[in-house]
C-alpha cells in the first residue's frame, strides 16, 4: 500500500470529483473525495468546523487528517480551512466526526464515491 503521506490528489481524481459535484475538493467536493478515501482506507470522517458550522470534510487516522492537500496535522488543516473562508479566528475552528446534514450542499453521490476509489487503486492507493 502506498503510504498515505504520498498520496496526493491527481487531474483525474480532480476531474472526477467536478464532473459529479460542479466543484473542486475545496469548494464543495471535498465530502465526495472524504466519503471515497474513508471508504477506502478507514479511518473517521471528519468535518472541520468553523463556529459549529461544517465548512471541509476529511479523514482522521490517528493524530493525522487525509484530504486533497494529503495526510497533515490537526494545526495545518485548520490552517488551510482559515485560508479557505478569510478567516485568521483559529479559535472558532474545530474538528469533530461527520453528521449526516453537514455540509448538505455537497452531497455524494455513490457512483463518484466508486469512482474515485477505483482511480485510487489505479493510482496505487491499495
Amino acid at each position: 500500500m502506498k503510504a498515505l503521506e504520498l498520496c496526493t490528489i491527481t487531474d483525474k481524481m480532480y476531474d472526477i470529483i467536478v464532473r459529479h459535484t460542479g466543484c473542486g475538493p475545496f469548494d464543495g467536493g471535498c465530502l465526495l473525495y472524504a466519503t471515497a478515501a474513508y471508504e477506502h482506507f478507514g479511518g473517521q470522517l471528519m468535518v472541520v468546523s468553523y463556529k459549529d458550522i461544517a465548512q471541509h470534510a476529511c479523514v482522521q487516522f490517528g493524530s493525522k487528517y487525509f484530504d486533497a492537500n494529503g495526510l497533515t496535522s490537526k494545526s495545518k488543516i485548520i490552517e488551510s480551512m482559515a485560508y479557505e473562508i478569510h478567516s485568521q479566528d483559529y479559535a472558532n475552528f474545530d474538528i469533530r466526526p461527520y453528521k449526516k446534514g453537514d455540509l448538505a450542499d455537497c452531497e455524494s453521490p455513490s457512483v463518484g464515491v466508486n469512482e474515485l476509489i477505483k482511480e485510487f487503486i489505479h493510482a496505487g492507493w491499495v
